[in-house]
């Protein structure tokens, strides 16, 4: 759960880095769910609406980039987005209103992948307060590069 650190750091950064907001079985089984819709996604032969496809994706080398949208397609993510750990936490940042306004879960594998180039999202956001944060949730572990 967040600490008064972790929310003290939010709003003096404008983010956080929170561990253990989930069980490490909740993320085992995120990770499950998410590459069993890899194995499906990886038959496909052009992008859905759901799965979009690196350049270089066949069935026979499989390159998924991103799975758009899960908590409207998949009941597992639809009830993910609700945990009461992760809402928890959202109110101790932004308040009492949550929802969700969008979902996707992007696919890093190594040696594939187009580069995602810096960018700025807030002028695609259709909201007229700025009350809203992306919250990101890490299946694998990370390091920071040797280099940063």
């Amino acid at each position: 759960m967040l600490t008064d650190r972790h929310i003290a750091e939010y709003h003096a950064k404008g983010f956080v880095v929170a561990e253990g907001i989930f069980a490490e079985q909740e993320i085992s089984e995120l990770r499950r769910v998410t590459d069993e819709l890899i194995v499906e996604a990886s038959a496909l032969t052009s992008p859905t609406p759901t799965f979009e496809l690196e350049p270089s994706h066949t069935p026979e080398q499989p390159a998924v980039r991103r799975i758009e949208m899960p908590h409207r397609h998949f009941d597992f993510f639809r009830e993910f987005v609700r945990h009461p750990a992760l809402i928890d936490s959202l109110r101790k940042l932004i308040g009492p209103d949550v929802r969700v306004h969008n979902s996707k879960i992007n696919l890093k594998p190594g040696r594939i992948g187009s580069p995602v180039e810096w960018h700025q999202d807030w002028c695609f956001y259709p909201h007229t307060n700025d009350a809203f944060l992306t919250v990101g949730v890490f299946l694998d572990e990370i390091t920071r590069s040797p280099s940063r």
